[in-house]
């Protein structure tokens, strides 16, 4: 095993070149396609600014009809359906993204779209391209200026009462206007989770829970919310700036004009409160937050459908990825590769053909490769076959408190291939029953570590879903969320009582304050991430299958026991 790393996910880029420059730009005042001469030259420009546009135009073509003219290219522009979007509304879009700049980059006049091998290497560039573009711009063809601006508007008042800061003017008459401050989220609220951990009080108000719902609604409803490749475009640009119908910017009271990561940060926050309302300890009789619990939940799903933030997640973005639309299945990996970097399938080697299963594998191993905890941080919703326990999967989930931890992480092991392409794990093992005994005598005696925003943390079980889920867990115990220290204890005692010695728990390594100093060890948060595998025999070798992923925080000297952890090398399944 070599020297633990600490791994960030800007590491995904090791080794790749992300600053490649487009096979074109658009020149706008000619309205010409500029092929690229050398490595970043247009027209005699090196390396020349240029504006980027993000929209959804692919599910909208039609066989006959008006079509934006680009001088200098060699393939067909197809027509758009009028109904969503004109020649003339997407010219003046483009003069608007241009905004004083010669150059900007979009798909239709600078990837030629007849051209399967010039077309892949593109879309091995994005990373690149996004990177070098000075600004990006989100064409919300949907909705005008004004539509859009209400609906940004409601959303940020919305999302300000989660901080106590939003002010509502109610006009009784011509005359008479009282200003109310909704109050913050302080020690005055009734609800608390934890130690001097507060819910605001709108998260158990039931008008604002729908409100949120609609406004939300409202707005991701326009299609590029549902394109599969915006997700990764607004992964790689999330300070593009959103534009309406006619083109235009939208404003923002009191600020600038509104950009994805406003958006971004705002639902960042509606789901940190979710987190703490709906899965941290909690009084047992909490009549008021029981009655919304429901409505809650449903908020919880329209943020995660979105996929909008955990962008450093792989897992995050794979699950969010099966509910965004595209026309090709391979365009589930290839559509979101390029947030890590990397070029995979037919990006590297055009002259082969692939399957979704071809490129899940690849994507697994190169996520494996960075960090194995990143490759790992999930669960399965549905059964897997043996051999792809290991890998991520489009019904892939990450629990939401999960969602929310640091992305710094120490690798302490390998999930790499071995010769015959197989996966294997090397790196520390132990019997789950060792582990389990550890973690009940720190719950027992009070001494857990401070994790996930909660003293006295010990352990959390997130089992997939197969037939040993199905065939000896009870009902109750099958889906445990992160903070409900009780059942799972529970869960340990279980598999404790059912498993013999048939379990093993491997150590990925440890999620760390990404405030601490690099070279601190042990962190100040030593949140221990390992899997739960039991032997199985496969393709007539000995082999460990992935039950599940388990985090654990307490004094690490508690785990200093001799013999605890020992070096293995085991082919997984």
């Amino acid at each position: 095993m070599e020297t633990p790393q600490i791994f960030t996910t800007a590491l995904f880029f090791e080794g790749q070149d992300e600053k490649l420059w487009p096979r074109r730009l658009l020149h706008v005042p000619s309205m010409t396609s500029v092929e690229r001469e050398g490595e970043h030259t247009y027209l005699g420009v090196q390396k020349p600014d240029y504006n980027i546009l993000s929209y959804t135009w692919g599910r909208y073509k039609i066989s006959d009809g008006p079509t934006l003219q680009v001088k200098n290219i060699g393939w067909d522009i197809q027509p758009i359906d009028p109904l969503r979007f004109t020649v003339e509304d997407l010219e003046t879009t483009l003069r608007v993204v241009s905004h004083g700049k010669p150059f900007i980059w979009i798909d239709i006049a600078c990837i030629d779209q007849e051209n399967y091998e010039v077309k892949m290497d593109e879309i091995g560039r994005q990373a690149g391209i996004f990177y070098n573009a000075k600004d990006a711009f989100i064409w919300l063809h949907g909705s005008s200026t004004q539509q859009l601006q209400r609906k940004f508007d409601h959303f940020f008042q919305l999302v300000a009462r989660l901080d106590g800061e939003a002010v509502e003017e109610i006009a009784f008459d011509e005359n008479t206007t009282i200003t109310n401050n909704w109050e913050p989220d302080d020690a005055a609220s009734e609800i608390f989770i934890g130690e001097n951990t507060f819910l605001p009080h709108c998260i158990r108000d039931l008008d604002w829970i729908n409100d949120m719902q609609r406004c939300l609604s409202g707005i991701i409803g326009d299609v590029w919310f549902s394109s599969l490749w915006t997700l990764q475009e607004a992964s790689l640009r999330p300070d593009a700036w959103f534009i309406s119908k006619e083109g235009s910017v939208i404003p923002r009271k009191g600020y600038a004009e509104v950009a994805l990561m406003n958006l971004v940060h705002g639902m960042g926050e509606i789901e940190r409160h979710l987190s703490k309302a709906l899965y941290m300890n909690r009084p047992e009789e909490d009549h008021a937050l029981d009655v919304v619990l429901p409505s809650l939940k449903v908020l919880e799903s329209i943020v995660q459908r979105v996929g909008l933030g955990g962008w450093e997640n792989p897992s995050t973005l794979y699950g969010s990825a099966r509910f965004r639309e595209c026309i090709d299945p391979l365009d589930r990996i290839y559509g979101i590769m390029q947030i890590f970097g990397f070029r995979l399938g037919a990006a590297c080697d055009p002259s082969r053909e692939y399957t979704l299963d071809n490129l899940e594998h690849q994507f697994a191993t190169r996520i494996n490769a960075g960090s194995p905890i990143m490759g790992q941080l999930f669960v399965h919703t549905e059964p897997v076959d043996l051999g792809k326990c290991w890998r991520i999967s489009q019904n892939s989930h990450i629990r939401t408190a999960l969602r929310l931890m640091s992305t710094m992480t120490l690798n302490l092991a390998q999930i790499r291939l071995d010769d015959s392409e197989q996966p294997v794990f090397a790196g520390p093992a132990c019997d789950f029953r060792q582990i389990a005994q550890q973690w009940t005598m720190a719950e027992e005696k009070n001494e857990g570590w401070p994790f996930w925003g909660v003293d006295g943390a010990v352990h959390f079980i997130a089992l997939d879903e197969n037939e040993y889920w199905y065939s000896r867990i009870p009902e109750d115990l099958r889906h445990i969320e992160t903070e409900n220290f009780a059942l799972n204890q529970s869960l340990s005692n279980l598999l404790l009582e059912i498993s013999e010695d048939e379990l093993q728990i491997l150590l990925l390594g440890q999620l760390l304050d990404p405030e601490d100093e690099e070279e601190a060890f042990p962190p100040t948060m030593p949140g221990c991430v390992g899997i739960l595998v039991r032997r199985v025999v496969f393709r007539e070798r000995v082999a460990w299958q992935r039950l599940g992923l388990c985090v654990w925080a307490m004094d690490a000297s508690r785990e200093d026991t001799e013999g605890l952890w020992r070096t293995v090398e085991y082919a997984l399944a």
